[in-house]
């Protein structure tokens, strides 16, 4: 069973609360698996928050780890307290530095390398974070795929890498069913400098406790009833760039 989901979050502080309660609802007995680490797949628009999310959840799992660990390549963290041990990798795998012929060519070839890699460095049970290489993680079976997506802003168009990666419409947000929720937070808020698109789609339900998997099963059936427009989880809600 596949479970999806798709919703808005407006602050830091609701990105740092969803952190820390995906982190709690795990099971633990999925992260002291020492022969099958959570594959967890983060892609989404530049400085969307991806790596903040990790850097809390790992903090929620008592991991320690060096500040900024996704400038770090590779990096892991290791939990601080209790047994077995966990380890935490953080991979941020994208190459959009060259020209498009170029990326098509050489992306795939080297993303599923540098998940390879990861997948031999994890020594313990815990999760392994993979950054902005979400077509070639597939390739892996993820337990969980997440889309964290912002609104373009202007300064965006100038920076290459920005403008590389996909962010949200007006438009997404009506196929989504978000579009009345997205106004009344922007009339209580005035700014959308945090306001983020969030997409969840979880292949391996085993890793989560089974009432918060029964919740969100409810809640999509229920979605499932009430949308006319495009299940929020299609492709059609999200901008997808070369290789996503």
């Amino acid at each position: 069973m596949t479970i999806k989901t798709t919703f808005l979050t407006a602050s830091r502080d609701d990105i740092i609360g969803l952190a820390q309660n995906l982190a709690q609802q795990l099971r633990p007995e999925a992260l002291t698996n020492r022969s099958k680490a959570v594959l967890w797949s983060n892609s989404g628009s530049l400085n969307a928050a991806k790596s903040l999310l990790a850097e809390e959840m790992a903090r929620s799992l008592e991991v320690a780890f060096t500040p900024n660990p996704f400038r770090h390549k590779p990096h892991s963290g290791y939990s601080t307290a209790g047994h077995p041990f966990k380890q935490v990798q953080f991979y941020d795998i994208m190459f959009p530095h060259l020209a498009a012929w170029q990326y098509r060519r050489t992306q795939q070839y080297r993303q599923k390398q540098k998940i390879s890699e990861a997948l031999m460095q994890q020594k313990h049970g815990g999760i392994i974070f993979i950054h902005n290489a979400a077509q070639a993680a597939r390739q892996f079976h993820p337990d969980i795929e997440m889309k964290i997506l912002s609104r373009r802003r202007i300064r965006d168009f100038f920076n290459p890498v920005a403008r590389f990666m996909p962010s949200f419409t007006e438009s997404h947000l009506e196929q989504c069913g978000l579009r009345n929720e997205y106004t009344r937070t922007m009339e209580r808020l005035g700014d959308s400098r945090w306001m983020r698109l969030h997409a969840i789609t979880i292949h391996n339900p085993e890793i989560f406790k089974p009432d918060f998997i029964r919740q969100l099963a409810l809640a999509q059936a229920f979605d499932a009833g009430y949308r006319e427009s495009p299940p929020p989880w299609d492709d059609a809600c999200f901008p997808v760039p070369i290789g996503s």
